[in-house]
């Protein structure tokens, strides 16, 4: 879906439909072939109808996932090895690195030399000058208000296309508050779902240093496109009824994010960037603001995986601060900052009290931190996610020796429901399935550390979960999980500590063996991989994005508090408000 629409925004910077019957006239009663069964060709023929402008023969592409979606369309497939005996006159690139593409197609006689190859979504020469052009005058303009050459010289060579303009908006912008260092710089979250908010920390020590001003948190809808928006009203409530101030950033009469320009930031924290419309990216409100994009989550993935939306994104942002050394470092304005989440393990947390559990007998090992999700590529349907949730029940209900915490992953709910697993009242039946478990109590994922902290063991399908609970220091067991993804090295060292199992056929043998045997195999591997990259779970987070901010900002480096009453007001706030002390007021 994001790729879909990273395509269709990208197509609002070509004058495609200009370009389709240009090419149409050029090609009439020609056979054309398009290569690349992909979100563009999706986004193109839904808007377009390609077979109106062109006689289309077949559609290429080397991709499995891609080649199912093309035998369910009435367009004939046509294996990459077979292109060159199709007959075709001209192959219609819909792919990204066309030039590659076709030398590797030519070089390995897979198209004759007598085919066109011709890359839709490229620019054509006179778009790249007039591009060249404006780079050229944004440059000019830049070192004008700066007086430095090297980041203007710095930002042509290392990014791309809006990326280059974005960054020249930055320098511009923090050249003006360098200029302006006696006022308080204006500083805004941006957040789609409380679920996934692990800005705490940073919001409250922003809040506390006289440098800078920390604007109502803005609330967007965490919907892409058209498609109807998830959680916001949920996202709402819950700052609201913990005493943050916040906003709904939408207008609604004109669905615009209008809030955020009407607040005047000077800097935009983002945390959860892949939600994000072309109206509040980074790109588009570089012109007035510092974009800084903060990972949600530890990354434990090769970059490669990454989706060109995504990318897009973070390439027009001023700053990323990065979850590990791993994590972003192929983007040049990465910051290797930890992960905030960790943040909380290095907190005085609740996390000894006995209402998260219904065993408050801590000596008897028997804490077990439950934390189910749902993920397409590992259920093979939603009958298959639902039987092996009824299995879990049972087993729970049939082993009252063991005191549950049930923790659903953040995504969970938005995940069944996206995927029609469960619907909004299914999905709130599953959740009272589990709370009237006597030996089980529900908990949302704001309180799991605290959980973590007071548990013994962790048992989940979600590697990502896993990670969450990994400082910890103890076991995890992954059930039904056998890891297609690329890892990185901290992955892959972290996923080679866990208990891996097909089922839970065997949880019986495995539970005894570490709970009551303790007998922890991977104890070892795991506190090695913990001393071994310590200042990935050991980092003061919030404190090294500030000390970024001020250097970058050339502001006073030392955290410092405001002397009135709105600064004690703030740090009762903090007391009352910081996510580990919060009293939880229902479950789930």
């Amino acid at each position: 879906m994001q790729e879909y629409l990273y395509i269709r925004e990208k197509l609002e910077t070509f004058n495609i439909e200009n370009r389709l019957l240009k090419l149409s006239k050029e090609f009439e009663n020609k056979k054309v072939a398009i290569l690349g069964a992909n979100e563009a060709f999706k986004a193109i023929d839904e808007k377009y109808d390609l077979k109106s402008y062109f006689n289309i023969v077949g559609i290429s592409d080397g991709n499995q996932q891609n080649i199912e979606s093309v035998e369910q369309s009435d367009i004939r497939f046509i294996s990459v090895e077979n292109l060159y005996f199709s007959g075709i006159d001209v192959l219609l690139n819909f792919k990204d690195c066309g030039e590659k593409i076709e030398k590797y197609l030519r070089k390995n006689h897979l198209i004759k030399k007598k085919v066109k190859f011709i890359n839709l979504l490229e620019k054509s020469f006179l778009e790249k000058l007039s591009d060249i052009l404006n780079i050229s005058k944004e440059a000019f303009i830049t070192y004008r208000k700066t007086g430095q050459i090297m980041p203007v010289f710095d930002s042509v060579i290392n990014y791309e296309d809006g990326a280059i303009l974005s960054h020249f908006n930055y320098q511009k912008k923090a050249s003006q508050l360098i200029e302006k260092a006696d006022k308080q710089i204006r500083v805004l979250f941006v957040v789609f779902d409380y679920r996934q908010w692990y800005l705490n920390n940073l919001y409250f020590k922003l809040r506390a240093d006289n440098n800078f001003k920390v604007l109502p948190i803005i609330v967007l809808p965490n919907a892409l496109g058209d498609r109807e928006a998830v959680f916001t009203d949920e996202t709402l409530k819950y700052f609201r009824d913990n005493g943050y101030n916040c906003l709904d950033g939408i207008e609604h009469d004109t669905n615009q994010a209008v809030m955020i320009k009407a607040l005047k930031p000077d800097i935009i924290f983002y945390q959860q960037i892949d939600y994000l419309k072309s109206d509040y990216s980074p790109k588009n409100l570089s012109e007035y603001a510092l974009t800084c994009f903060v990972e949600p989550e530890f990354s434990f993935k090769k970059q490669c995986d990454m989706n060109n939306f995504t990318r897009d994104r973070l390439d027009n942002t001023w700053k990323i601060y990065a979850s590990n050394r791993e994590s972003m470092k192929t983007f040049k304005n990465s910051v290797n900052a930890g992960f905030t989440l960790y943040e909380k393990y290095r907190a005085n947390t609740v996390s000894e009290n006995d209402w998260f559990w219904s065993s408050s007998d801590k000596s008897a090992h028997n804490r077990i931190v439950y934390s189910p999700s749902f993920d397409v590529k590992k259920y093979a349907d939603a009958l298959d996610f639902i039987e092996y949730q009824k299995n879990m029940l049972d087993y729970v209900l049939t082993h009252p020796q063991y005191s549950f915490v049930f923790i659903p992953d953040k995504n969970l709910q938005k995940q069944c429901i996206e995927n029609n697993v469960l619907s909004t009242e299914e999905f709130v039946d599953y959740i009272n399935r589990w709370s009237v478990l006597p030996n089980v109590v529900v908990k949302d994922n704001l309180d799991a550390v605290s959980v973590y902290k007071s548990s013994d063991i962790m048992l989940t399908d979600s590697f990502l979960t896993a990670i969450d609970y990994f400082p910890c220091g103890k076991p995890v067991i992954l059930i039904g999980n056998n890891n297609d993804i690329e890892l990185n090295d901290i992955g892959e060292k972290i996923f080679k500590t866990l208990y891996k199992l097909p089922s839970i056929e065997a949880l019986d043998i495995v539970l005894e063996d570490l709970l009551i045997a303790q007998n922890d195999y991977s104890s070892k591997e795991r506190f090695s991989v913990l001393g071994k990259y310590n200042d990935y779970f050991n980092q003061e987070s919030s404190d090294i994005i500030i000390n970024d901010l001020k250097s970058s900002l050339e502001l006073n480096s030392d955290l410092e508090e405001k002397e009135n009453s709105e600064h004690e007001d703030n740090l009762k706030d903090e007391n009352s408000l910081s996510e580990d002390n919060i009293e939880p007021k229902t479950d789930l």
